[in-house]
């Protein structure tokens, strides 16, 4: 038997998911039934991670964070819980509000995608090829 959970133990990431949640229900009142499916929701997608990324939710980069975005588990998920993006971006603040984390991957991923939408909107646009035919001057006499 372990005497202490490690950061990577599927028991070290459901304490720190019940952590987040109990201070949840004490500091926004959140009802028992939404805390229910939240915890659902949260172990669903440490599951996930730690099959398909070999990482726990609690330490999930935030590649493993974007590549749980675009699976079809994150939808199959978010059928049970409507505010998803909403808890899993409030579980990572959380997390780096009680330090157990340095860094927050939604944000690192927000940062991400407004760096290339101002690469794009504020970029060089790429040169385009000149398709236009030659424009011949002639003199004309004098009068």
């Amino acid at each position: 038997m372990r005497e202490k959970s490690e950061p990577g133990d599927r028991e070290f990431c459901r304490d720190v998911i019940e952590r987040f949640l109990d201070r949840s229900w004490l500091n926004d009142g959140t009802p028992i039934g939404a805390l229910t499916k939240h915890r659902i929701a949260l172990n669903n997608l440490d599951a996930w991670l730690r099959k398909h990324r070999v990482v726990a939710l609690t330490g999930a980069s935030a590649q493993d964070v974007r590549a749980l975005l675009n699976s079809p588990h994150w939808d199959a998920v978010a059928l049970g819980c409507e505010c998803l993006v909403s808890l899993v971006a409030t579980f990572f603040q959380s997390l780096q509000e009680t330090r157990f984390r340095s860094d927050d991957p939604i944000m690192t991923l927000i940062d991400q995608e407004m760096a290339v939408a101002a690469k794009r909107a504020f970029g060089r646009p790429a040169p385009r090829e000149s398709r236009r035919a030659r424009m011949g001057f002639h003199l004309s006499p004098a009068l």
